[in-house]
């Protein structure tokens, strides 16, 4: 059993694997895209372009760490993978992985009917940064605009998930 724990909203977060009555955190050695397809499959969440986050991007975790390496992408489950404990290859928690499932989280409705999917990027937390929409396939970064305003920084915040 898996779950993302600390994120944005319930498609991001540090990975956790559930292992003999206790919650391991996952290294992130090796852990690449394909993994994380896995993840947010198992997790019944969106599998296109997930992002993983290294460096404990939210937050580090305790308890022993687990390697997960070698899914093809196609597995239903991470147990499909190879799947060890870390014994010492990844040092401290300051390795565990991140994974989001749906980068493309939120979406916001215009007047034109539109929709523009939004992320925050490069913050120095998780609760800030420059916000980017994905467009034509691609994540471009949103100019500030002189009518933008306090009410535009909630809308945004609140599409993201966030109480503004």
């Amino acid at each position: 059993m898996i779950r993302l724990v600390d994120g944005l909203n319930r498609g991001s977060g540090r990975l956790e694997f559930y292992k003999s009555g206790k919650w391991r955190t996952v290294c992130d050695n090796e852990f690449q895209e394909n993994e994380a397809i896995v993840v947010c499959r198992s997790l019944r969440l969106n599998v296109r372009n997930p992002i993983v986050k290294s460096g404990a991007h939210f937050g580090e975790g305790t308890g022993e760490q687990y390697v997960i390496k070698h899914c093809s992408g196609s597995e239903s489950t991470i147990n499909s993978c190879s799947v060890s404990s870390a014994s010492g290859l990844c040092g401290s928690h300051a390795k565990d992985v991140s994974v989001i499932c749906n980068p493309i989280h939120s979406s916001i409705h215009t007047d034109s009917f539109a929709t523009y999917n939004l992320r925050l990027v490069n913050g120095s937390t998780r609760h800030d940064g420059f916000v980017e929409t994905y467009y034509s396939g691609q994540w471009i970064p949103i100019c500030y605009s002189s009518t933008a305003d306090v009410n535009t920084a909630r809308v945004i915040c609140k599409t993201l998930g966030y109480k503004p």
